[in-house]
C-alpha cells in the first residue's frame, strides 16, 4: 500500500498570488504616497537650505558686532556713544532735522540739499553721501560747519566752494558724509 502525499500546488499558487498583490499594493502606495511627496520634501531641503544660509549669514554678523563690543570693554567711549556717531540705520530724516537746526541756529539758510548713497570699499559701514548749498554771513556759514564738527553725529566734510554775493552774503556748496552701520 503506497501512501499518497497531499499536494501543495494549491496552497504554494494561493502564496504565490498573494505575495504579487502585496507587490502590486507595495508598488501602487509608492506611486500614490511617495512620490507625490518627493517634490515638496525637495523644496522643503532646498528652505532648510536657505535658512542655514540666512543662519550663517546673521551669525557672521553678530561675531562682528561682539568683537566690537569686546573692543568697548574698558574703555570711555560707550556703545550707545558709537551708535550716536554713526547709527545702525541710515535716519536720514534726523539728518535733516540735525542740519536744519545747525542752520537756523547759526542763521545760515540751507537752499538746496539732496543725498547718494555710497558703498564703502571694506563694507564695515555704508556713507550717506549730501550735498548742500547754503548761504550767510562768513561767520554764520563758520559758525555753521563747527557745529557740524562738534555734532554727537559723526559728520565729515570733503568738499566745500564759496561764492562771495553782491550784498556780502557768502554762499557755499558743500559736500558732507554721514555714516551708518
Amino acid at each position: 500500500m503506497a501512501i499518497k502525499q497531499p499536494t501543495q500546488t494549491s496552497s504554494s499558487a494561493g502564496k504565490t498570488i498573494f505575495a504579487l498583490v502585496l507587490l502590486v499594493v507595495a508598488v501602487a502606495g509608492l506611486f500614490l504616497f511617495v512620490f507625490p511627496k518627493k517634490e515638496s520634501f525637495d523644496g522643503a531641503v532646498d528652505e532648510i537650505a536657505e535658512k542655514e544660509m540666512e543662519l550663517s549669514r546673521a551669525q557672521n554678523a553678530l561675531s562682528k558686532l561682539q568683537s566690537v563690543e569686546d573692543s568697548f570693554e574698558g574703555s570711555e567711549v560707550t556703545q550707545k556713544d558709537v551708535l550716536i556717531s554713526i547709527p545702525d540705520s541710515l535716519q536720514q530724516e534726523k539728518i535733516i532735522k540735525t542740519l536744519a537746526k545747525h542752520s537756523e541756529e547759526n542763521e545760515a539758510t540751507i537752499n538746496s540739499l539732496s543725498f547718494g548713497l555710497t558703498n564703502n570699499r571694506d563694507g564695515n559701514f555704508s556713507i550717506l553721501s549730501i550735498t548742500t548749498n547754503i548761504s550767510g554771513t562768513h561767520r554764520n556759514i563758520i559758525n555753521f560747519l563747527e557745529a557740524l564738527e562738534s555734532d554727537s553725529r559723526k559728520f565729515s566734510v570733503n568738499t566745500m566752494s564759496v561764492q562771495v554775493l553782491e550784498n556780502g552774503l557768502e554762499n557755499m556748496s558743500l559736500n558732507i558724509e554721514a555714516y551708518y552701520l
